[in-house]
């Protein structure tokens, strides 16, 4: 950071239907950064809209200052508490995640409501997960990780975190508050949301930088989670070290 300020503490957000795991191997990256003070990840269980969503990490960290890194849901989550918190948050990372949802994937996230309400197995998407990972060799391996994650969180959470952005898609409303630098990280090849819908609502922000990662989709954090954390351990040296 700035000469005098203090570190940052960086929160991960993970996505829906993800646990802390979906997490560790970025974390892993980061723990070793010196811009940093350490990482902590918050994961929505229980909330069911939103608001509560954000309330929970407004609640959890109130003084103290923060870099949040938002994965996919995590990245809708961290642009309220953004605007929520104002210049408590230093820093503001979204990976492949949106501010104004695009009917496309808004369409996949209600067809995955559906099916769960209607009783079908989260282990029935894993062939469809498999494919969203864009080296053939690791794609058996990343979809039973996947299964392990949802299964462990269980479908009720699921059908909880799916309705909550079903019910509140865009955070529009934020951008005019965030009053941090942000930067948003993209995989090439993400097939649920493209790097364009990720970034058009951005450049409303006051600074902001957009990366695009080549030979990785929708889970970058599991497929080049070095590279994300690179890019990110660069972005902070050049916006706060001086």
């Amino acid at each position: 950071m700035a000469s005098g300020d203090s570190k940052p503490l960086a929160v991960l957000l993970p996505g829906f239907g993800c646990d802390i795991d979906s997490m560790l191997d970025l974390a892993h990256v980061l723990d070793s950064s010196e811009s940093i003070i350490h990482t902590t990840c918050e994961v929505f269980t229980s909330e069911t809209s939103l608001n509560k969503m954000s309330a929970k990490v407004v609640q959890r960290y109130p003084d103290s200052a923060l870099l949040l890194i938002g994965f996919s849901m995590g990245g809708w989550v961290a642009q309220e508490v953004a605007n929520r918190l104002g210049i408590q948050v230093k820093g503001l990372v979204l990976i492949s995640s949106w501010t104004e949802a695009p009917s496309e994937y808004l369409a996949i996230v209600q067809d995955l409501h559906d099916q769960i309400r209607a009783g079908k197995t989260l282990d029935t998407f894993k062939p469809l997960v498999a494919e969203g990972f864009v080296k053939a060799e690791s794609r058996d391996a990343m979809a039973n990780r996947w299964a392990s994650m949802v299964n462990r969180i269980g479908p009720e959470v699921f059908l909880r975190q799916t309705k909550a952005i079903l019910d509140h898609p865009n955070v529009n409303h934020c951008i005019s508050g965030i009053k941090s630098p942000v930067l948003a990280i993209a995989g090439a090849e993400d097939t649920l949301l493209n790097p364009d819908d990720q970034f058009k609502c951005l450049r409303g922000c006051k600074s902001v930088q957009t990366t695009v990662l080549d030979s990785c989709g929708h889970n970058l954090i599991w497929e080049r989670p070095k590279t994300v954390g690179d890019t990110i351990e660069q972005w902070l040296h050049s916006n706060f070290e001086h």
